[in-house]
């Protein structure tokens, strides 16, 4: 009470303290709940199991700390508990305090935390090592895969070098495969020309070629032939007039020709001219 009123206990801490009847102690704070200025005692949070547990007078009391730090403890009361008969289910009274217990539950539970820590580091080390094994391997396989990449690069820039030389060699073979067939086409085209002209690619072509001349060729032989014929005729005839020349001198020194096929005549210049006479014996 404060002054009559009822002391507000909100934001302080409350802690039960008894001196079991055993000889045991107990001491809870989970189990005190504040409302006000009303305290609940709950024996079924926290350690409050151990507030029952020793039949005979428990004395008891109340401490209270507010946030200030300024501690008030009430009197003191008694509870008394009545013993029982066994039913399998008591709890046997130790002591209790519930900041101690719950230090060494957390005290516990840290130890426990602890091992799994250290046992999750060793597994951590472990694959840490394996990490670097990995990293290792990686970074060998890395500088293989540099290397082979280096070579297959160079023999592919090679391969697209001798590529590049190939086309242009197949170009200019091309190029030239194209020369040569126009040269062949041109020494075909000029062919058919000196053979039989009619190309328009030659002057005159269409009288200075083969069969040209081999049809002029052809119609010399049969004008050779024909004044052939004509002169071996006209030898034939001359043969036939010809007769064995019997001429003489007589006493006055006079050239005499008894048979009238020729005639005889001197011209102006002093020579003796003769022609066959048509009109003369044969």
């Amino acid at each position: 009470m404060d002054n009559d009123e009822p002391f507000d206990l909100t934001g302080c801490n409350v802690y039960l303290r008894i001196a079991k009847a055993d000889g045991t102690e107990f001491q809870g704070h989970e189990c005190c709940t504040v409302n006000n200025s009303s305290i609940t005692i709950d024996t079924s949070v926290g350690n409050g199991n151990q507030i029952l547990t020793a039949s005979g007078i428990n004395k008891c009391e109340l401490h209270i700390e507010d946030e200030n730090g300024i501690r008030l403890t009430t009197w003191n009361f008694n509870i008394y508990v009545e013993a029982r008969v066994h039913n399998g289910e008591n709890i046997s009274s130790i002591n209790s305090y519930d900041v101690l217990d719950n230090m060494i539950n957390m005290e516990k539970e840290r130890i426990e935390n602890e091992k799994k820590r250290s046992s999750n580091e060793i597994v951590r080390g472990e694959n840490e090592g394996n990490r670097i094994s990995n990293e290792s391997e990686r970074q060998q396989n890395e500088l293989e895969r540099q290397k082979t990449f280096g070579n297959v690069l160079d023999k592919a820039e090679s391969y697209v070098s001798s590529a590049s030389i190939c086309a242009f060699n197949a170009k200019e073979s091309e190029i030239e495969s194209g020369k040569s067939e126009e040269n062949a086409y041109n020494s075909a085209l000029l062919a058919e020309s000196h053979a039989h002209g009619k190309t328009g690619i030659r002057e005159n072509e269409d009288s200075d070629n083969s069969e040209y001349w081999s049809r002029l060729s052809k119609s010399y032989k049969e004008l050779s032939e024909m004044l052939l014929n004509s002169a071996t005729n006209l030898l034939q005839e001359a043969n036939k007039k010809i007769i064995e020349l019997d001429l003489q001198v007589n006493d006055d020194f006079e050239v005499e020709y008894e048979l009238n096929v020729y005639d005889f005549e001197i011209n102006d210049n002093g020579e003796l001219e003769y022609w066959i006479n048509e009109g003369g014996n044969e």
